[in-house]
């Protein structure tokens, strides 16, 4: 074996890996480390005590969503005595600071904060939590429901002392089939993850923390603070946790643009949230760093490696037989993708393999954008998706 054939090698390692080895890896260190986390007696067990939760959103622009975010929190089996709901409108032009004063009166524990000049995410945030008087942080996004059983479920997983935080099992609107599938295989990555307490990316949706823990968001750049609080986490020698029985549904329908650009802000503030990171200069554990790297930055640069593959096996697909057979594949997948694409732009219709195939691709793609954009000054905030209607009138909570 000479340089080329590694250098071919590692490549095909770099593409592969997030979705074959990588999962392998965990299930076999799952079983040979098992994590305290994860054992059913201490993270699942019954709390006879209450702690003081608050529940943190960060809200702009989101009357189509906020109302039923609110009223699911106010529906949960968690004692009204023992939590809190805070709420930063972040200088919404639309319905939702009137909601939440209407809303004010409905649900006693709510309490709005309206800013009147835009901060970002990131500053609302610190802001709610200085004003917050709960021992548990659970920070939700306003476009989501929660069942009612899950904010106790998230504080018993955070019961043990070796746990810091603990994210909810993440559910989207029914019709996006495909982005079903890729939340079903990423949270049974987590489940892994879990079991050895070094989960790198919590759901940004719901997730919680115990407060001691909490450090401030970057404000001076565009993070996401799901990555960003994972990161900080585990630096402080705690353990991440994945609530399996704590259930989080996303109202807001999306469209293959839609999550096209929603790849690239996550890419994008993902890779912002590590350098804000390694700026504290904290060392992560070598578990931690290789769930980093192999769950989240490989992914953010398939495509990359992709294309770096192709033009490498293609240029020596005419001196070995597997080159050619490699570089083959790839052109057939670009193929097999984009007539996926074409059918479904052009005739309205989806053949499901080639459809697949084109979804992973444009996936692949924004996430790959998103690697550059982060070599770009942002402001700590974004302008969020177009809201519209979920069609479906069906109870994201009667389904948990």
């Amino acid at each position: 074996m000479n340089w080329t054939d590694i250098i071919g090698i590692f490549l095909l390692f770099l593409l592969l890996h997030p979705y074959t080895t990588y999962p392998l890896s965990l299930w076999i260190f799952a079983r040979l480390l098992r994590s305290h986390a994860d054992d059913p007696a201490t993270s699942r067990q019954h709390t006879a005590q209450y702690p003081k939760v608050s529940v943190l959103i960060s809200a702009f622009n989101e009357e189509l969503f906020l109302e039923k975010s609110l009223r699911s929190i106010a529906r949960s089996t968690y004692p009204e005595k023992h939590l809190e709901i805070l709420v930063g409108s972040d200088a919404s032009t639309d319905n939702t600071n009137a909601i939440l004063q209407r809303l004010q009166g409905e649900i006693p524990n709510l309490k709005p904060f309206l800013f009147t000049h835009r901060q970002g995410k990131p500053a609302v945030l610190n802001h709610l939590v200085e004003q917050s008087t709960g021992e548990i942080l659970v920070f939700m996004d306003a476009d989501t429901v929660i069942a009612p059983d899950t904010i106790p479920a998230l504080v018993h997983s955070l019961s043990p002392d070796s746990v810091g935080c603990a994210d909810a099992a993440l559910q989207i609107a029914e019709h996006q089939h495909l982005e079903q599938k890729y939340y079903n295989f990423d949270r049974w990555l987590k489940s892994l993850e879990s079991q050895l307490g070094v989960v790198p990316s919590l759901y940004g949706p719901c997730y919680a923390m115990k407060r001691f823990l909490f450090t401030p968001f970057p404000t001076n750049r565009l993070v996401m603070d799901d990555v960003y609080r994972s990161l900080m986490t585990l630096a402080q020698g705690k353990q991440i946790c994945h609530a399996s029985e704590a259930y989080a549904t996303e109202l807001v329908p999306r469209n293959l643009a839609a999550e096209f650009r929603r790849r690239i802000r996550y890419s994008a503030g993902g890779l912002q949230a590590i350098r804000s990171f390694l700026e504290h200069r904290r060392p992560l554990p070598f578990l931690a760093w290789y769930a980093l790297l192999s769950h989240k930055f490989l992914r953010w640069i398939n495509l990359g490696v992709f294309l770096l593959l192709f033009a490498f096996t293609l240029s020596l697909s005419a001196t070995s037989t597997f080159y050619a057979a490699v570089a083959y594949t790839q052109l057939a997948t670009v193929t097999i993708a984009a007539v996926g694409g074409l059918t479904h732009w052009l005739l309205r219709f989806k053949i499901p393999i080639c459809y697949h195939l084109f979804y992973f691709l444009a996936m692949a793609m924004g996430l790959f954008i998103g690697v550059f954009q982060a070599l770009r000054p942002t402001p700590p905030f974004w302008r969020p998706p177009q809201r519209v209607q979920v069609e479906s009138n069906r109870s994201a909570t009667a389904t948990m």
